[in-house]
């Protein structure tokens, strides 16, 4: 946050999977415990929301009232070349097979939710 503000590339329209690295970890081992070899899994939570929402419930938590940077793609281009485009993407993803096949169930559904909770956790472990 060097301007004081999360940066994202684009208007933040679009998604982005996420997952908490408790609940990844928790995957991997019934992963490795059950899941049929060369099988592919996904882990996600269940949440839909942008990616502007998402850096604005992290700017909340981070005290920055919510602030979010918007750096238009052509110009994250230019000092990021395809990386830029990465970011824009705009990924749905579903972890429907490993919750049923697996039976994963994420302790942590919603980032936006728990932005102020893991905000304090991370400060806590710094």
């Amino acid at each position: 946050m060097k301007q004081g503000a999360p940066q994202i590339v684009g208007e933040g329209s679009n998604h982005w999977p996420l997952v908490h690295i408790d609940d990844l970890a928790e995957l991997y081992v019934r992963l490795v415990e059950r899941a049929p070899a060369g099988s592919i899994f996904h882990a996600t939570d269940a949440s839909t929301h942008t990616l502007r929402e998402i850096a604005e419930a992290a700017s909340r938590a981070a005290g920055k009232d919510g602030r979010v940077t918007a750096l238009p793609l052509d110009k994250a281009r230019s000092t990021m070349g395809p990386f830029a485009d990465a970011l824009a993407l705009d990924q749905k993803v579903s972890s429907e097979k490993a919750r049923s096949e697996l039976d994963w169930r994420p302790r942590h559904e919603d980032f936006v939710a728990e932005a102020p909770q893991l905000f304090a956790d991370w400060q806590a472990a710094q």
